[in-house]
């Protein structure tokens, strides 16, 4: 049996009997390096395999398949919280969880604060460039503050180098190193840009917006563009993503599930219909756009600045090695074929979502193979029966195909 039992700091005490048990009774036992060194310490080792994460992190399936049993993984905090509960739960493993309280949950704590309304951001895994973006873009609102899970390669004096120049002066960071552990210390309300251990979670609580004594409610409303208007976006010609399949896309990818801040991907992006209109949908979404025709990604950008949406746009073709770099969630195939998005999708971690579009019934087959779901789509223009005909007909336009897969 797999047990995912959630720790904070480096103590035995720290856990429940039950959690408690189930360390004692182990036969192998993984962790973060530091952690596992910690309990090297306060366990038998010489009845128990103490194993660090491999690396990569999504070798921790395989590595899961051959160890003795009973298994001990010891997360952080609670691991169904920007933890391991979602890798897991993607593998055909069999594995119980035995949460404890997020870290966040004791940086609240220690200074009394109330947390409900902090936007949480983990750094883990993440693009340095891309996640001082996402820190940029989420601490913009004033009604909220921020919580960051920080990692080596966002660590707290980046944090507070990327904020220095945003912040109120009323506002507070506090630094939490190594919570419950002998190593603990915290630092705030304004802490200065020094080495701190990446074992860190970071508090920016908006100080204004607490002391806000009243509020506006504006009862006229604004116009603003809708992304399902193709009248709204310009284009080359009519062989363009009609509003079927800008309504079916972001269905099928379900990217109202998406984990907030995620990286959206569109390859063969054409006029970036797909894109711009998921990212209307979820603005928190950072959106990663591939178009090699030099013409269509001018015609990108300006849709981009029409819809007032930010996107990393790339003038080439696309290669599936990017899948590695990028680390998407989710991935739409405008363009490529399904060839090319089959090669990608071979080279994605488990759990990415794929949504292809493509014209040529012949893919049929292939994209069956690989994603499992095939969908025929139509469009349908109005039509007069004649000249001066009052009656109409609907004339379906030549089909779009639409395949993906389950997650």
């Amino acid at each position: 049996m797999i047990s995912v039992i959630g720790i904070v700091g480096d103590s035995l005490d720290e856990l429940s009997p039950n959690a408690q048990a189930k360390v004692l009774e182990a036969k192998t036992i993984i962790g973060a390096p530091w952690r596992v060194e910690a309990l090297s310490h306060q366990l038998d080792t010489s009845s128990v395999d103490l194993q660090p994460y491999p690396k990569p992190f999504y070798n921790l399936a395989k590595t899961l398949e051959s160890v003795s049993q009973p298994c001990v993984i010891l997360a952080s905090g609670d691991p169904g919280f920007f933890g391991v509960t979602r890798y897991l739960a993607q593998s055909q493993l069999e594995f119980e969880v035995v949460p404890s309280p997020s870290s966040i949950a004791y940086a609240a704590a220690r200074v009394k604060t109330a947390w409900e309304n902090l936007i949480v951001l983990s750094a883990h895994g993440r693009d340095q460039e891309h996640f001082k973006v996402l820190v940029l873009r989420s601490v913009l609102d004033p009604s909220q503050g921020i919580a960051v899970l920080c990692g080596p390669n966002f660590p707290p004096e980046k944090l507070i180098e990327t904020l220095q120049d945003t912040l109120d002066p009323s506002d507070e960071v506090w630094i939490f190193e190594n919570l419950l552990t002998d190593k603990e210390r915290i630092s705030g309300p304004s802490p200065k840009i020094l080495p701190y251990s990446d074992n860190s979670v970071v508090l920016v609580l908006r100080k204004a917006a607490d002391r806000a004594s009243s509020f506006e409610i504006s009862t006229k409303a604004s116009p603003v563009l809708s992304a399902f208007d193709e009248d709204s976006f310009a284009h080359l010609d009519s062989n363009y993503s009609k509003i079927e399949i800008k309504a079916l896309v972001p269905a099928l990818l379900q990217i109202d599930s998406l984990s907030f801040g995620s990286r959206f991907l569109e390859v063969g992006a054409g006029y970036g219909g797909i894109g711009i209109t998921v990212n209307r949908l979820r603005p928190d979404l950072h959106l990663c756009q591939f178009e090699q025709d030099e013409i269509k990604s001018a015609i990108i950008e300006l849709n981009l600045q029409t819809f007032n949406v930010n996107s990393t746009l790339i003038n080439k073709s696309f290669a599936p090695e990017e899948i590695i770099k990028i680390q998407p969630e989710a991935v739409f195939f405008g363009g490529g074929g399904v060839q090319l998005a089959a090669t990608t999708f071979n080279l994605a971690p488990s759990g990415t979502r794929f949504c292809v579009s493509f014209v040529s019934p012949e893919e049929v087959a292939l994209a069956y193979k690989v994603f499992g779901n095939v969908k025929e789509v139509f469009s349908h223009n109005v039509i007069r029966f004649g000249p001066k005909e009052d009656r109409t007909r609907l004339l379906p336009s030549n089909p779009v195909f639409l395949a993906w897969n389950e997650f």
